[in-house]
């Protein structure tokens, strides 16, 4: 990532920029202050000027002295602090006099800021005209009276005093020690702050920068790095709970990829396997019919017979493969109706075991029901369930050699009913006993009778369809053991 794009240093920049304007913004701050501190205090050191001037020159209750009586005054004051100007004003705030030596640019001064100040109206600093020139400078004023007109003030002595308002920043940073000392301490906190807060954004976004490592490394690699999983926390600050979150996000996405690849793995198996188990019959059954269109004519009856039983054979075969096929695909989809409802499962168990026993007896196969008495109801679909259990039978029928006994028991379990189908058949290997629920899985041990796979895969997603799971237990020689439960029907008496 360019430094330009990086979080921490566009922190930074804005960082910066603030520290910039902060500290314009202070030292204009000082220097507006600095004017007006000053300001203030040339106006409450000479606020008794204008008042001993007019005593000193007995002008109270005089009127407003003529020019020729204020020239020498003006002249000596001029010459003892040239900084400040005299102006004599009339009522009107017309100049009647001045000590200005240069001509006056204006020719009245406005009275508003002499009424405030004689009445202490306003805080200092206050600010008045200045008739040399265009701005405001701060004043002292004091009224004139005549004793032939007593209380009404007939004039006014207005002095304009030295004012640092019209000196430039550079002036003032040039000619004051103070100012520039502050400027320097100024400068110096903003270079601190800038540093410190540049540490501070540094260690504040290492965090960020680890899990965007951490979003890098997964998206290529598909890892999530130890470190950033150390650093999720739920109970932690906003990054930490966003790192957990990202990590199991991070996680969820390998599983299902996992499972994807496995998924897709299961579909090219079950492809394979649908098209093996689809040809093997339509291969039998279309050359069943080819015999009978071409040799028709010279076939006996009972040969015509027994190629037509042997089509429908297969033909019988497709459409219990095909009808397996569907009832998966709608098992795996959720398309399939639920019909919950108490039944008893013994009575299930009776007439299963009573469908099969004319097939496990031309098999040579003992086929019993050993269910405990008195269970209580149990809750589910009994169709499916019975779909279930036949699947289970059919699948121990073709794996009970001559001679070999079937099992079907149901026992209680507290909540749940439990239902085992056990035989003494050939059993399972181990390594075989985790596949054999997947569609078109062939165990080693099958023979052409048990080459579709489906059974099983429809009872394990029978048995989920009821909050269960089918556990197997088998060994290689000795037999196999399946096992599901379903739950009680609470509120109901026994079947």
């Amino acid at each position: 990532m360019s430094l330009s794009r990086s979080l921490s240093a566009r922190l930074s920049l804005v960082l910066l920029v603030l520290l910039l304007l902060l500290g314009g913004v202070t030292l204009m701050s000082q220097f507006d202050t600095f004017h007006l501190y000053q300001a203030e205090i040339d106006q409450k050191l000479n606020r008794d000027l204008p008042q001993k001037i007019i005593a000193s020159q007995g002008w109270e209750g005089g009127g407003v002295p003529a020019i020729e009586e204020t020239e020498p005054l003006f002249h000596d004051l001029m010459m003892l602090n040239p900084s400040i100007e005299l102006y004599v004003l009339d009522t009107e705030g017309r100049i009647v006099g001045f000590s200005a030596e240069k001509p006056l640019l204006h020719d009245r001064v406005e009275l508003q800021p002499i009424f405030d100040w004689l009445t202490d109206a306003h805080p200092l600093p206050i600010l008045g005209s200045d008739p040399r020139g265009s701005g405001q400078k701060v004043f002292s004023a004091a009224p004139l009276f005549d004793e032939a007109s007593p209380g009404a003030p007939v004039g006014y002595l207005y002095i304009v005093l030295p004012s640092q308002l019209q000196d430039s920043v550079q002036q003032m940073v040039e000619g004051s020690y103070i100012v520039r000392l502050g400027v320097r301490r100024t400068l110096a906190a903003g270079i601190v702050a800038l540093v410190v807060g540049l540490l501070l954004f540094h260690v504040l976004t290492r965090r960020l920068r680890r899990l965007s490592g951490g979003i890098d490394a997964f998206r290529r690699r598909g890892i999530v790095p130890a470190p950033l999983r150390r650093q999720a926390n739920e109970d932690g600050d906003e990054l930490a709970r966003l790192t957990s979150s990202f990590v199991t996000m991070a996680d969820q996405i390998s599983a299902q990829l996992d499972d994807l690849v496995h998924a897709d793995a299961q579909r090219r198996e079950l492809v394979a396997g649908i098209s093996h188990d689809l040809r093997t019959p339509l291969t039998i059954l279309r050359g069943y019919l080819e015999t009978l269109q071409l040799k028709e004519s010279t076939l006996s009856t009972h040969d015509r017979r027994r190629s037509i039983e042997a089509a429908l054979r297969q033909a019988e075969h497709l459409s219990e493969l095909v009808g397996q096929l569907f009832e998966l695909a709608k098992l795996d989809s959720g398309a399939i109706e639920i019909a919950m409802e108490p039944f008893a499962i013994g009575d299930l168990v009776q007439d299963v075991v009573q469908k099969f026993s004319l097939n496990a007896a031309d098999q040579g196969v003992t086929l019993a029901s050993d269910c405990q008495p008195g269970l209580p109801l149990v809750v589910g679909d009994l169709r499916l369930v019975e779909r279930a259990l036949d699947n289970l039978l059919d699948n121990a029928l073709r794996h009970t050699p001559h001679g070999g006994q079937i099992t079907v028991g149901c026992r209680n379990g507290g909540p749940r009913v439990q239902v085992e189908v056990a035989d003494n058949g050939e059993g399972i290997a181990d390594e075989e006993l985790g596949r054999i629920f997947d569609p078109f899985y062939r165990p080693s041990t099958s023979g052409p009778q048990g080459a579709a796979g489906l059974g099983l895969a429809i009872v394990q997603r029978v048995v989920e369809l009821h909050e269960g799971r089918i556990e197997v237990e088998s060994t290689r020689g000795e037999g196999t053991l399946f096992r599901f439960r379903l739950p009680v029907c609470q509120g109901l008496p026994a079947g």
